[in-house]
């Protein structure tokens, strides 16, 4: 009698997890991820930054922030959310405008990434990963 119970234990719970698994998925699917990279100077000295192939935020004052915009379109059949998540030494300084960002089919969204720097922080160049994960949202 303790086998068939132990055993019925078992399968119920392997059901439930099997019925939240899938549950998870169903709700959202990861379709992508991107890491681009991010710098950022920290200096006595304004800077200006020019860059299309990584998010580089300039020279920033002991304080001060810099601002990049990311424009971010869904060219999928179905809703989708886009996470950023920052890595690396700019991780506790970065911020996104909407986080995540959802999208609707065909719609496109400007989202601003900004780097805050602590009134204390030290002069040099500082580095990080923006991390983009898109996932498929179904309604």
């Amino acid at each position: 009698m303790k086998k068939i119970n132990a055993v019925l234990i078992i399968l119920i719970l392997a059901f439930t997890t099997i019925g939240i698994v899938s549950i998870a998925y169903n709700t959202m699917t990861t379709i992508g991820i991107r890491d681009i990279e991010m710098e950022a100077r920290v200096g006595d000295k304004v800077g200006i930054a020019v860059d299309s192939e990584k998010l580089f935020f300039g020279m920033i004052f002991p304080g001060g922030s810099g601002s990049k915009k990311i424009l971010i379109s869904n060219e999928q059949e179905f809703p989708i959310a886009v996470k950023f998540v920052p890595i690396g030494q700019l991780k506790e300084y970065t911020s996104a405008s909407e986080n995540p960002a959802l999208l609707q089919i065909g719609e496109t969204k400007e989202i601003g990434i900004t780097v805050q720097m602590p009134a204390d922080m030290p002069y040099g160049n500082y580095t990080g990963i923006m991390r983009v994960i898109t996932t498929k949202v179904r309604e």
